[in-house]
C-alpha cells in the first residue's frame, strides 16, 4: 500500500554522521517543513518505491562538507512497511556513500 499523505519523521544514516527531519508527503512530493532544506518526488509501485531527494545548503552537512558540496541528490528506493517505509540510496556527487532513511508518520 502507497504511503498516506501526510507529516512524517525523516531520520537518516551515513557513515558520515545522521540527522533527522519532518516532511510533509503530498501529491507524492516531499517537502522539509524542519530539519535540513530538501524537496523531493515520490514514485510508488505497490508497497515498493523510488526517490529522489534534493538535498542543499548548509543542511547538505556533513555528507556535503566531506564531498564538498553544497547540493546532494539522493536516489533512495525502499518499501513501505504498514505506515512505516525503509530506504536506502546514494548520491551521485557522493561517490561511494549509502544512506539509509526511515520515514515514519507522526501524529
Amino acid at each position: 500500500m502507497p504511503l498516506a499523505p501526510g507529516l512524517y519523521r525523516l531520520a537518516w544514516r551515513t557513515p558520515l554522521g545522521e540527522g533527522a527531519g519532518v516532511v510533509t508527503l503530498d501529491n507524492a512530493c516531499f517537502r522539509a517543513l524542519k530539519g535540513p532544506a530538501f524537496t523531493g518526488r515520490l514514485h510508488n509501485a505497490g508497497d515498493a518505491f523510488a526517490a529522489r531527494l534534493i538535498l542543499t545548503g548548509p543542511a547538505a552537512a556533513p555528507v556535503a562538507y566531506a564531498y564538498g558540496r553544497d547540493r546532494l541528490d539522493i536516489d533512495l528506493a525502499g518499501r513501505a512497511y504498514g505506515p512505516r517505509a525503509l530506504l536506502a540510496g546514494r548520491a551521485p556527487q557522493a561517490p561511494g556513500l549509502e544512506i539509509e532513511a526511515e520515514l515514519t508518520p507522526m501524529g
